[in-house]
This record gives C-alpha cells, sequence and structure tokens, in this order.
C-alpha cells in the first residue's frame, strides 16, 4: 500500500482553513522528529515556505492524529489508516491536496508459506479493512500495494 500523505484535523479546525496558507495560525501535529511530511506537503500544496506555525511533535502517528481528533492541530498521516475516523467525521481533511510520499506497507513472504493458516488469516484481514488495497503477485513474495 503506497502512503498518501494528507492533513487531517476537526471539522471545526477545518472551518477556519481556507486555503494551505491558513495553516500558518495553526498547530501542526508531526509523527516524526525530522518533520519531512508537512515539509513535503507544504511544498506539494505550493506553501514551501510556512512561517508562524506552531509545532507539536509526537512518538507515534496514532498519537499524532488522536491529538487531532481531540482539536489541538493539524496532524499529517496517511489517509488510508483513518478511513473509519473520517467516515465518522471525527475528522476531515481540510484540503484536497494528497503528497505521495514513496513510502509504503507491504505484506511479503515466501511463496511456501503461502497456505499457512495465520498468513491466509491477516491477508483476508487486511484486504478487508484498507479499502482500495490490492495485492501484486511476485516470484518471491507477494506485496500489497494501492
Amino acid at each position: 500500500m503506497r502512503e498518501r500523505l494528507v492533513p487531517l484535523c476537526t471539522p471545526q479546525l477545518a472551518a477556519g482553513l481556507r486555503e494551505p496558507v491558513d495553516l500558518a495560525g495553526a498547530t501542526l501535529l508531526h509523527a516524526t522528529a525530522n518533520r519531512d511530511e508537512w515539509l513535503a506537503w507544504l511544498r506539494g500544496a505550493g506553501v514551501p515556505d510556512l512561517q508562524g506555525a506552531r509545532e507539536q511533535l509526537f512518538d507515534t502517528v496514532d498519537m499524532c492524529v488522536q491529538s487531532a481528533e481531540r482539536g489541538l492541530g493539524v496532524a499529517i498521516a496517511d489517509a488510508a489508516l483513518f478511513t473509519d475516523l473520517m467516515a465518522s467525521g471525527k475528522v476531515v481533511k481540510p484540503f484536497d491536496t494528497e503528497f505521495k510520499s514513496g513510502n509504503g506497507y507491504f505484506l511479503t513472504y515466501p511463496p511456501q508459506r503461502r497456505e499457512r493458516r495465520n498468513i491466509r488469516l491477516f491477508e483476508e484481514w487486511i484486504l478487508g479493512v484498507l479499502p482500495g488495497v490490492r495485492y501484486l503477485h511476485w516470484p518471491l513474495s507477494r506485496s500489497f500495494a494501492c
């Protein structure tokens, strides 16, 4: 599954964000210390040198998005990992811009283990909970991509 980064925040906070430059008045929530995800998204949104935004750093993307859900700022995360939260209306994408990070998530295993029950169950679960995920058969493994 290929990672697509999007900003996520409460609908109330999104109401004050008309265009990406408005993020200068927000708190940007980071799940990585190097802040690369926000920097890449901002470049793609045409705001490479955003000034004035406050920042908060978290240890995990889950903590980052939970903080956004509580109204503490705007998180940057892979939309596919938070479809349920977005469907509930607790968080929204304030902008349509997505950034393809080049990163991804893959399930790989040796072909001789394909029929193992635990692998089959996990594979079925992944395909069920992540809409839009497809898989590719490679000679030495099975990989999922979006």
